[in-house]
């Protein structure tokens, strides 16, 4: 069995190319998040006028609060696709509009709070 390099691994690379309404080419900042890394994480909901949406609310440990802060700074106006497990777990990518310096950022937002409360139990579990 191959063992995870550090608790997190990082990858820049091109994702894909987002034109619309002039916006420039945007690269993708790949985060990997593993359980081990997670201090704090809750479904939140946000309703609007007729719909309800969910996002998991991320809280990292904070020996990984500098160098997310880093990564988020360094990569302004990219996307933001976290990883776990292998596999992009948000079902959208955000775009970083600014550093994250302690390390808190949401996932989602989901259509069904069942499937924020499996992807948030998911991330939870310990990793193989």
């Amino acid at each position: 069995m191959v063992q995870k390099a550090s608790f997190f691994i990082l990858t820049l690379c091109f994702l894909l190319a987002y034109k619309s309404y002039g916006q420039a080419e945007r690269d993708t900042l790949f985060y990997e998040l593993e359980t081990e890394m997670i201090e704090e994480t809750r479904v939140d909901s946000i309703s609007f006028e007729e719909t309800v949406e969910y996002w998991i609310n991320v809280q990292l440990i904070e020996k990984y609060h500098a160098e997310f802060a880093k990564l988020t700074s360094d990569n302004i106006d990219n996307f933001l696709a976290v990883v776990y497990d292998g596999e992009i777990i948000a079902p959208s990518l955000p775009t970083i509009k600014g550093k994250i310096s302690r390390g808190r950022f949401p996932l989602g937002s989901y259509k069904k709070k069942e499937k924020a409360t499996k992807v948030r139990e998911q991330i939870l579990s310990k990793d193989d």
